[in-house]
């Protein structure tokens, strides 16, 4: 009967090693499974932040068109302006001959010196009007840089809520 009850006592210890053994791989396996979601939320962090770095890097690029954008046209007003200075000098130049030709003061070699000048300024300022007119070229080809890429920051930034949801 020893032996029957040994044998006995042996069977109930294997059984409480294999119910102990069995509970620590059920704890095995959930703390598996939890790592498991952790490594899925890093990973799906992950992809935000490697997207949001890539959405940043493309509304970087189109801020900085626009900075060009707006640079540009400021060289281009400036331009504008300069041309539009010589355009009065030039205006008052040819206001000042008129005044001495009709007074009749000067002599033929002064009227022929200020229309001298009236000419050098007008081509002056046709000269600045043209510098004016590429600038404002390039500004506009630059305006619409920037547009274009903020077309692509908003559709990027549209995609990437989509893909979100």
């Amino acid at each position: 009967m020893m032996d029957t009850q040994s044998f006995l006592d042996a069977i109930v210890a294997e059984l409480g090693s294999m119910i102990a053994e069995d509970e620590k791989t059920k704890n095995e396996i959930a703390k598996l499974q939890q790592e498991i979601e952790l490594l899925k939320t890093r990973a799906e962090a992950s992809e935000t932040s490697v997207e949001e770095l890539r959405q940043n890097a493309i509304q970087f690029r189109a801020a900085l068109t626009e900075i060009k954008a707006n640079k540009a046209q400021e060289m281009a007003n400036a331009a504008q302006a300069q041309a539009i200075k010589l355009q009065q000098k030039a205006n008052e130049v040819q206001q000042e001959s008129a005044e001495r030709s009709a007074n009749l003061d000067a002599d033929e070699s002064q009227i022929e010196k200020i229309q001298g000048r009236v000419d050098t300024l007008q081509e002056q300022a046709d000269d600045a009007q043209a510098r004016a007119d590429e600038a404002q070229e390039r500004a506009d080809e630059a305006q619409k840089r920037a547009d274009e890429a903020q077309d692509r920051v908003a559709e990027m930034r549209s995609s990437f809520e989509n893909d979100q949801m």
